[in-house]
């Protein structure tokens, strides 16, 4: 498997967690603005949304180690799903916890894909031969 170079691959790495830190903060405030009913849904949201917005700040300032955190929010991500399957009572926490759960599953997928777990040269960097 071909991966992009270094530069662009920081890029998809940083457009990754940038859209999971909002996530995050829309699922911490969520439950308010939309007026869920249920305890449930409050604390599945606000967990899952402090969950998403630390691994969005330690992701977005680690040096390594980025693919792991895409797979921990993949894993929020999937979880955030089934939530809406099982947990969740209102439909408006359903739909709010399905759509938030696939693009936080997609968005990890992609920034996985692309992260490196090697050190490589630096971003704009080269290689000394």
């Amino acid at each position: 498997m071909r991966h992009p170079p270094p530069d662009t691959r920081r890029n998809v790495i940083a457009r990754a967690f940038g859209p999971t830190l909002f996530v995050g903060l829309w699922l911490l405030v969520a439950w308010r603005l939309l007026g869920f009913s249920g305890a449930d849904s409050r604390w599945n949201d606000a967990a899952c949304g402090a969950i998403l917005v630390l691994l969005a700040v330690v992701g977005g300032t680690a040096a390594h180690g980025q693919r792991r955190l895409h797979l921990v929010s993949a894993i929020v991500g999937a979880w955030l799903v089934a939530a809406s399957l099982t947990v969740e009572v209102s439909t408006g926490a359903r739909l709010n916890d399905g759509i938030a759960g696939v693009v936080v599953f997609m968005l990890a997928l992609s920034g996985a894909s692309a992260a490196d777990e090697a050190p490589g040269p630096p971003i704009g960097g080269h290689h000394r031969r």
